[in-house]
């Protein structure tokens, strides 16, 4: 009987939330263009990682629907456009708050992009961080401020190796279903 359950059980868990009757209405996605410093080559990475919009975040969006910092001092979303990266290896949690191992560049501002249709929500941020050393770029995050600030996504994914003056264009999406 066990051997059964734990059989139906993992079975469940394998259907998509969707198919499970669960109410899943947001995706997020990262994709990356590796730019070579030296020959300007670019090398398109595609989808690097699905993953892990933050509880923070999720929080941020309840405090500015009940303006919970008063006097319509919400949370601005707009400044959910700061790229930074890492080289750490740990996988993704939702209660992450920042890198885990940064990379010691800049954070740069994204271009934030409004890619909605008459049914679904897009919103997009491209930002390309150069770098001037050496390292195996292992993880993004995509925070509200230029320093510090809330993390809204972080994702790890294979190394994306690079050397001095090389950048690599992080594209961001985070994709909102209404109820069907």
């Amino acid at each position: 009987m066990k051997r059964f359950l734990r059989r139906a059980l993992y079975t469940a868990q394998a259907i998509p939330a969707g198919l499970r009757g669960e109410l899943t209405i947001a995706r997020a996605e990262l994709r990356a263009v590796h730019i070579d410093g030296r020959t300007g080559k670019h090398t398109d990475l595609g989808v690097i990682c699905r993953k892990k919009v933050t509880r923070v975040f999720v929080l941020d969006i309840v405090d500015a629907m009940v303006d919970a910092a008063g006097a319509g001092q919400h949370i601005t979303f707009n400044n959910y456009k700061y790229h930074d990266s890492g080289i750490g290896v740990t996988g993704e949690a939702n209660t992450d708050s920042a890198i885990e191992t940064t990379d010691q560049e800049n954070r740069v501002a994204g271009t934030q992009v409004d890619s909605s249709s008459a049914s679904v929500g897009i919103y997009t941020s491209v930002g390309t961080i150069t770098y001037t050393h050496t390292l195996a770029i292992t993880e993004h995050g995509l925070f509200n401020a230029s320093t510090s600030g809330q993390l809204l996504d972080r994702s790890v994914f294979a190394a994306v190796n690079v050397v001095d003056t090389d950048s690599i264009q992080f594209t961001y999406t985070l994709t909102i279903n209404p109820e069907a």
